[in-house]
């Protein structure tokens, strides 16, 4: 596994019923565009975010349209992965809110 990121059980299973591996994942991770929205972040790799020299590439070509879903406060924790090339047109609709706050303060009476 990656030492940069980590990975849930679900991003895990997610990542095996797409065929993508870690190294996909990072090279989503580090050339897709970020985006900030719900509370998570939106990595997505568009045609446009592939570089040119790794265009002709098949392994790279296919990731086109695959979004890695990271915890917004560390950045490192792979939720989701799922692939759709019109899913950006999707996440920029999403709402904008932001949900650093625990849950444990949100509601205090229920962890006491």
């Amino acid at each position: 596994m990656s030492e940069r990121l980590m990975f849930t059980e679900h991003a895990q299973s997610r990542m095996a019923q797409r065929r993508l591996s870690v190294t996909d994942v990072e090279y989503v991770v580090d050339h897709g565009f970020r985006y900030y929205t719900a509370g998570v972040l939106h990595c997505f790799l568009g045609r446009h975010s592939i570089p040119f020299k790794d265009q002709s590439i098949k392994d790279f070509s296919r990731l086109e349209g695959t979004t890695v879903i990271l915890e917004s406060n560390t950045k490192e924790v792979v939720i989701t992965v799922y692939r759709n090339r019109t899913a950006f047109k999707n996440i920029r609709r999403k709402s904008k809110y932001n949900l650093k706050v625990s849950i444990a303060t949100a509601y205090p009476l229920l962890y006491r």
